[in-house]
């Protein structure tokens, strides 16, 4: 099968949440809401975002605003 361009961004999955994704930002598959949020916290100093669990939090479209610290964690890692 032939690959081609709507192929290769099928399904539409953010990276960061799994949420439905509008497209590529920043080199990653994500959603509007994870855009905005690399957005804003990527520039800052995250000394002030702090883990309450460890640095254990599952990111997910039910709980991406639960923890800023890990959220902005997974998008670098990403």
């Amino acid at each position: 099968m032939a690959l081609t361009k709507r192929s290769w961004i099928l399904p539409l999955v953010c990276q960061v949440c799994g949420d439905r994704a509008r497209g590529m930002n920043f080199e990653v598959m994500t959603c509007m809401s994870c855009k905005a949020f690399f957005r804003r916290h990527a520039l800052n100093s995250a000394d002030h975002l702090k883990c309450q669990r460890n640095n254990h939090c599952e990111i997910t479209r039910l709980t991406r605003g639960s923890c800023s610290a890990c959220r902005l964690r997974k998008c670098f890692t990403l």
